[in-house]
């Protein structure tokens, strides 16, 4: 994940501001980040300018969820129980590419590099995609 993503999913609460890492010791507040030097600039850019950007803007944040915010100002064209679909005819303010970028890129990333172990004693991770 981005490190502005990492940024967003820390918790308001001051004991315990730190994402929940979970891995084979059990599971704990932690506040280490996945990172290592993979990419050229013009990569990391790219990355950005395609959907990084977008998708951190609309992602959750202490007291905002922007992309929800989109979704709540029109009437939804399927419910079911506690789900709703929205066509893109619906909502063509919401950058539906810039979004699936984002999210292909964050599984990409990670198969073509093994990345450090977040945890001391833990694993390396790179998942493959086929």
């Amino acid at each position: 994940m981005p490190q502005g993503m990492y940024k967003r999913v820390r918790s308001s609460d001051k004991e315990n501001p730190h994402p929940i890492l979970i891995d084979k010791s059990g599971s704990r507040p932690c506040s280490n980040q996945i990172s290592d030097f993979v990419f050229c600039k013009e990569c990391e850019s790219r990355f950005d300018r395609n959907g990084e950007n977008y998708a951190l803007r609309m992602a959750a944040m202490r007291r905002r969820f922007r992309l929800q915010e989109e979704l709540e100002t029109v009437k939804p064209s399927f419910e079911k129980l506690d789900f709703r679909g929205y066509t893109a005819a619906d909502t063509p303010h919401i950058k539906r590419d810039e979004l699936a970028y984002f999210a292909l890129s964050v599984f990409w990333r990670a198969s073509v590099h093994e990345w450090p172990a977040i945890a001391e004693g833990g694993t390396s991770v790179k998942i493959e995609l086929g």
